[in-house]
C-alpha cells in the first residue's frame, strides 16, 4: 500500500511538473516564498510552516510543516504531499532524504531541552552502570509504555538509565494525564510508576503542574505523535517500542555513526 501510495505520488508529481516546468522563469504567476507560505498559512491557520525553499523539482517549492514535508507549486495553487522518488542515478527517496536531514538538524536543540530541566521533572530508573541515558515520553494507558516498564530493569542491567516524562496522549484535562499526576506528585515516584504502569494501582493526588508546564510543550516543540517516545542524550528521536536488546543496539548504533562523522 505505501509503494502504491509513493507511486500515485510521483505519477501526480510527474503530470503536475509537465506543466510547471521553468514557472519560475516564465510563469507570470509565480510567486515568492513568502508569499506561497503566507497562502499557506491562510488556507491551513492552524499549520505552522518551518520552512519554504527551492524544491528538487522545477515549478515547485518544498514546504516543511510540523514535522512533514509537502510540495507546493510557485503560483500557489496546488499542494502535493508523499515522498518523491528520484531514479535518475539510481533509486532515492528525496522526501525521506530531507526528513532525515531535518531531524539531525534538530537533534542538539532536543538535547539541550531535555537538559534544561531539572532532575524533579522526571522519573528516573537508573542504571548502576550507565552507558547510555534515553528520555522517554510516556502514557500509562499505552500498553508499548506498560511493555517497556516491564523490561526496564533488563535496559538497566544493560547501562541503559531510563528517565520518563509524561506524554498523556488522551490531552488535558483527561484520564490518563490524572493518573500521571498520580505518579509525578507521588512522594515515591518511581514505585508510584510501578503500581501505574505494572498493576494498574493510582493513588490520586494534586501538585505543580509540571506536565502542563514543562511536558506538554516538548511535547508540542518535538512534533512526537505517539508514545513511547524514545529521546537519546543526543537528542535523536527513537519511535516506538523496541526490545531491550534492540534498543541497545540502535543507541550504539547512533553514537558509532555520529563519531564516523566527525571523523
Amino acid at each position: 500500500m505505501n509503494n502504491m501510495k509513493s507511486l500515485l505520488v510521483l505519477a501526480l508529481t510527474f503530470a503536475s511538473t509537465c506543466f510547471a516546468v521553468n514557472a519560475q522563469d516564465s510563469n507570470p504567476t509565480a510567486l515568492t516564498k513568502e508569499q506561497v507560505k503566507a497562502k499557506i498559512s491562510a488556507a491551513f491557520p492552524r499549520a505552522s510552516v518551518e520552512r519554504i525553499e527551492d524544491g528538487p523539482i522545477e515549478g515547485f517549492y518544498q514546504v516543511v510543516s510540523q514535522g512533514e514535508v509537502y510540495y507546493a507549486s510557485v503560483d500557489g495553487k496546488h499542494m502535493l504531499f508523499g515522498n518523491l522518488i528520484s531514479i535518475e542515478n539510481g533509486i532515492k527517496n528525496l522526501t525521506q532524504e530531507t526528513l532525515a536531514k531535518i531531524e539531525a538538524e534538530k537533534a542538539p536543540m532536543r538535547a539541550a531541552d531535555i537538559k534544561s530541566l531539572k532532575n524533579n521533572d522526571f522519573v528516573v530508573f537508573k542504571a548502576e552502570n550507565e552507558k547510555h541515558k534515553v528520555t522517554v515520553f510516556t502514557d500509562v494507558d499505552c500498553g508499548y509504555c506498560r511493555k517497556l516498564h516491564k523490561e526496564v530493569k533488563e535496559l538497566n542491567n544493560l547501562g541503559v538509565t531510563v528517565q520518563y516524562l509524561a506524554f498523556p496522549r488522551a490531552g488535558i484535562p483527561s484520564d490518563s494525564y490524572n493518573k500521571l499526576m498520580a505518579v509525578w506528585c507521588s512522594d515515591n515516584r518511581t514505585a508510584a510508576m510501578d503500581n501505574a504502569k505494572l498493576n494498574r494501582k493510582f493513588d490520586f493526588k494534586t501538585c505543580e503542574n509540571t506536565i502542563q508546564d514543562k511536558h506538554m510543550p516538548l511535547v508540542r516543540k518535538f512534533n512526537l505523535r505517539g508514545t513511547p517516545a524514545i529521546v537519546t542524550e543526543g537528542g535523536d528521536i527513537i519511535a516506538g517500542y523496541l526490545p531491550p536488546q534492540q534498543l541497545l543496539t540502535r543507541l550504539e548504533s547512533i553514537d558509532a555513526n555520529k563519531v564516523s562523522k566527525v571523523n
